[in-house]
Order: C-alpha cells, then sequence, then structure tokens
C-alpha cells in the first residue's frame, strides 16, 4: 500500500499543474464582466473524443432590440504553466 502525498507535495502538484493560473485567468475575465466557464468541455467531432478549454470566457457587447441583433464576444484560453 502506497503511503499518502503530504500537503507539501500536494501544493506543490497543484502549483504545478496550472490549476491555480485558470483561476487567475478566470478571476480576471469575470472582473472584466464576462460570464466565465472554467474546464469547458466540448465534442471533438474528427477524433470523437471530449476535449477540454481551461478557460471559456464570453459576454454581449451590442444589442439592438429593434434590429434582433448583438456581437459576442467570446475567449477560449489555454492555460500552460511554464
Amino acid at each position: 500500500m502506497s503511503e499518502m502525498p503530504t500537503t507539501a507535495e500536494i501544493i506543490s502538484a497543484v502549483e504545478d499543474s496550472g490549476y491555480l493560473l485558470e483561476q487567475q485567468v478566470a478571476n480576471v475575465f469575470e472582473s472584466l464582466g464576462y460570464h466565465v466557464e472554467p474546464n469547458f468541455s466540448f465534442p471533438d467531432p474528427e477524433q470523437e473524443l471530449s476535449r477540454e478549454i481551461d478557460v471559456r470566457a464570453f459576454r454581449r457587447e451590442f444589442y439592438d432590440a429593434q434590429r434582433n441583433e448583438a456581437v459576442w464576444v467570446e475567449f477560449l484560453v489555454e492555460c500552460k504553466n511554464s
């Protein structure tokens, strides 16, 4: 039976994983008024697999009710911790 990881090992693994960077990026987009979906999953039709984007952020920038027109901005962010 293997030993349980220490608190320091767990913290190191989280820091190395990029998870904290993903959370920081998500917080920045939220502070700018974007709707944020961390770990956004989507189907890859070519390989028939489920893929994941670290952060998806979007918001409506313009809306004209009379013409029923809207302009949306969407960011798909892949975070790399190096």
